[in-house]
């Protein structure tokens, strides 16, 4: 009976242990959407992201724009962090 050679991998980017597929962990553990927008809006949220100390980054920049905007229209209610008392 032949013996089977083992498959070659291609060339290119070694495997990350650490990261979240060599770990077994999902990595869509978060639900995601994407949009299209204006140029100019995203130019905007780039200034702002550019502007804000400590930096922060678009996606919380857009997570925080959206859930003020639903909660000012009654769409919203944040849930209640652990240290706050009603």
């Amino acid at each position: 009976m032949p013996v089977m050679a083992e498959p070659k991998r291609k060339p290119g980017r070694k495997t990350d242990p650490d990261s979240k597929r060599s770990k077994g962990e999902d990595r869509h553990a978060k639900p995601r959407k994407s949009f299209h927008a204006e140029p100019e809006l995203f130019a905007a949220l780039e200034r702002f992201v550019a502007s804000t100390r400590p930096r922060t980054n678009e996606s919380e920049t857009m997570r925080t724009a959206l859930a003020e905007f639903l909660e000012r229209r009654g769409f919203y209610k944040p849930p209640k962090a652990d240290h706050e008392t009603s």
